[in-house]
């Protein structure tokens, strides 16, 4: 399943990226879990898989691509600034 947090027609939604389309979820389960980190949180991955079924179906040129994790609590990164790796890089 590919998450995707979009705006469309002026609102930030998310959805699931299958066959070139978004399914958004129904506007009973948008309620329920707001936002992508509200799925996350209450464990309703299951649920949004059986939502696509009831989904509309946006074109993605119809809207405006989101970061999927908009308000992330915390951001993890590894830093690669070390000399073997900047070599490894250079030779490429």
């Amino acid at each position: 399943m590919k998450l995707v947090s979009f705006e469309h027609a002026g609102a930030a939604t998310y959805g699931v990226a299958q066959q070139g389309e978004y399914l958004q979820p129904s506007a009973d389960f948008l309620r329920r879990y707001p936002d992508l980190a509200s799925v996350l949180r209450g464990d309703a991955l299951g649920e949004l898989g059986a939502e696509l079924s009831r989904s509309t179906r946006i074109q993605p040129a119809n809207t405006r691509a989101l970061p999927v994790l908009p308000n992330p609590q915390k951001i993890i990164c590894v830093g690669l600034n070390y000399k073997t790796h900047v070599a490894g890089n250079q030779a490429r």
